[in-house]
Parts: C-alpha cells; sequence; structure tokens
C-alpha cells in the first residue's frame, strides 16, 4: 500500500514533488477506507490541470517506482 510518493528530478518534475494517499479533515468518510493504525486512507484519487504540466509524468515516476521495487536482481 502506497501513502504518499516524494520524488524529484523525474521526467519534468525537477523539484520535490509530494504525492499523498491520506484523507484530509474534510474529506467525507464514505471515501476512505476504514482506518489502518491512525491513518485515514482515500480510496481513489484523481489527477487535473491543464495540458502540458506534468500528470503523465507523475503516472511516468509512479511506474519506474513500481519496476525498481517489483524488479528480481538475480
Amino acid at each position: 500500500m502506497l501513502l504518499e510518493f516524494i520524488f524529484r528530478n523525474s521526467y519534468s518534475y525537477q523539484n520535490e514533488t509530494y504525492f499523498s494517499m491520506e484523507a484530509v479533515k474534510k474529506t467525507q468518510i464514505k471515501n476512505e477506507f476504514p482506518k489502518f493504525n491512525k491513518h485515514r486512507i482515500l480510496k481513489s484519487a484523481v489527477t487535473f490541470g491543464p495540458n502540458a504540466s506534468g500528470k503523465s509524468n507523475l503516472l511516468k515516476s509512479l511506474k519506474t517506482f513500481q519496476d525498481l521495487v517489483m524488479r528480481d536482481d538475480k
């Protein structure tokens, strides 16, 4: 389970960027999973913005991270 993702120097992101799946106080409970330890975790997230703002590069960065974690180094 991924609660937060912090990255920099990845594709078009040069500065440190933060993506979190933790709910804030205003989030409705129906949009969350049951509490995990003390964390309120969202069921889904939406990324939006103008063209060429880095939405696809966020997904590419997450995929690169997944590939690094899942890589079999035998």
